[in-house]
This record gives C-alpha cells, structure tokens and sequence, in this order.
C-alpha cells in the first residue's frame, strides 16, 4: 500500500522539477538524430545539456533579473551571481505552517532529502531558530540565486528569474582552438577525468539537418552532417534555423545540392591527456 504514495510523489517531485519535459526533449532529439547508438546519444545528450545549466548558474556569471511578479522593480536589472541556495519548503505543521528552509539545515529522518514528501528535522537553523529540531514534511523544492547588483548589494530572486547574459569563462563554441591547455570539469558521465589537464588536437563539428524536397517546405528525412557538408543558402555562417544546401557528400552523393534546416549544430573537441586522448563536449572544456 506504501508504494502507491511514494510513486505519487516521485511524479510529484519530477514534475515540478521539470524532468518529463527533459526526457521528451531526448527521446524527440534522439528519434530526429536517427542515432544507431541510443545509449551513447543519451549520454551526449543529457552531459550536454547539464552543463549547459550548470554553466548558466556559475558564479561570477553576468545576469540579468526578469519575470518578477512582486517586486516588479528588481526587473532588468544587471549584475553578478555571488551564490546559489537551494531550499526546501517545509510543512511544519500546526503554529508553523509551511516554511522555506535552506537544504542543508534539514537532516532527513530516514534516507536523504531528495524529494517531495520525504519527512525532515530542522538541524541548527537560524530563522526563525525554534524550527530546530522541529520535524516537517517536504512540499517543493526550489534554488534561488544571489546577484550582487551595483549601487543595491546582493539580491536573492528565484532560479527562473535569471537570464544569463555572459557566462565566466564563456560559452561560445569558437573560443577553443587547436593547441589551447585546458581542463576538464563538470563532467557528470565519466566523473574520473574532473580536473585532468590536456591540450586540444581537434575540433569535430556535427549538424542535424532536416532535408527538404526540390518544391521547398516539405521535410523528407533528417540528417547529421559534418559541418564541411553544408554551406548557408545566403553565405552567411551557418547556425540554428539556417537555409543551407548540401556538399561535398562522398557516399551519399545524390545529397549534393539538396536544401535542408539545420536543426542543431554541436562542437566536440579531441584533447589529449598524458593516457591518451578524449572526445568532449564545450561545456566539459575550461581554458587555462
């Protein structure tokens, strides 16, 4: 009879944390890319994508407040992240009610605090301080982000109300080159090569393509090309929601001159370490 509460909560606690939405987003991406190796595409996919949270999240990222209901005023403002908070909200019960309370003055009375529904005791919490040792129940979870804003000190304002606009030591995918040191971190697959040192050999650049027929908008099947393989319709750069025509195929030659979307560009890099060498992601990549 217990299991049917606790599986109610997981889906509690996975949809509020928005993970359905992330899985869908795979398995479309998955089923788009065509990839023969699902395992390995997940892996990709899902390292990617949490270092592309991660790295939003870094302190002493440039952000900017938005999407204030309340305090309408902090809107627009621009400054630094200074930390991160990750508190829960407590049902206290009677005299108390639901309190938000940071993660880690919470001691689970049984397993971890991982989710809603799990029965915490407040540990040394300082406001107001005679929730210590008072037991809860976990209703939500939620981070919120301190940005210290010039002329107004530091702000704390909720995860999803803030915008990057430069991350620390940058996001862009043509800052690394050839011959660059750098070190790996963040890696969240393969947690053994965090803080390994190596230097760049070579850059691999991939498109996902959606090939269009001679009469234009209809889509007949999607593609992952090596970048090399197309070039903008308007010669351009190619990126995301670019018009290109396909070249330079060698087996598949009937593609040549055939219009195409692109969908999604990725960049990985070849680095070699003293054990050899490494196919990464740009997120996993700090400079030195």
């Amino acid at each position: 009879m217990a299991s049917a509460p606790a599986g109610a909560q997981t889906i509690e606690y996975l949809r509020a944390n928005g993970v359905p939405d992330i899985i869908d987003a795979a398995v479309r991406s998955l089923m788009e890319s065509k990839s023969g190796d699902p395992v390995k595409y997940f892996a990709d996919y899902f390292q990617k994508e949490m270092g592309a949270r991660f790295e939003s999240f870094t302190v002493g990222a440039s952000v900017e407040i938005y999407g204030m209901a309340i305090n309408k005023t902090l809107n627009g403002l621009k400054g630094k992240i200074t930390g991160k908070q990750d508190e829960a909200l407590v049902n206290f019960g009677e005299g108390h009610g639901v309190m938000a309370v940071k993660v880690g003055e919470l001691k689970p009375t049984s397993g971890c605090v991982t989710a809603v529904g799990d029965e915490v005791q407040g540990v040394n919490i300082q406001e107001p301080k005679e929730l210590s040792g008072k037991k809860g129940v976990v209703k939500a979870f939620r981070t919120k982000i301190t940005v210290a804003v010039p002329g107004k000190g530091p702000i704390a304002v909720p995860q999803e109300s803030v915008k990057l606009i430069a991350s620390l030591d940058g996001a862009s995918e043509d800052d690394l080159e050839k011959g660059m040191e750098v070190e790996v971190h963040k890696m969240l697959i393969d947690q053994t090569l965090n803080g390994k040192r190596g230097v760049i050999r070579m850059r691999e650049d991939t498109v996902i393509v959606k090939v269009q027929t001679e009469g234009g908008g209809e889509e007949v099947g999607i593609m992952q090309l090596a970048l090399t393989n197309v070039k903008a319709a308007d010669g351009k750069p190619v990126k995301k929601g670019s018009e290109v025509l396909i070249q330079k195929m060698l087996i598949k030659k009937e593609m040549n001159g055939k219009k195409a979307t692109v969908k999604q560009i990725t960049s990985k890099y070849h680095v070699s370490f003293a054990d050899g060498m490494k196919l990464l992601p740009r997120a996993a990549l700090k400079k030195l």
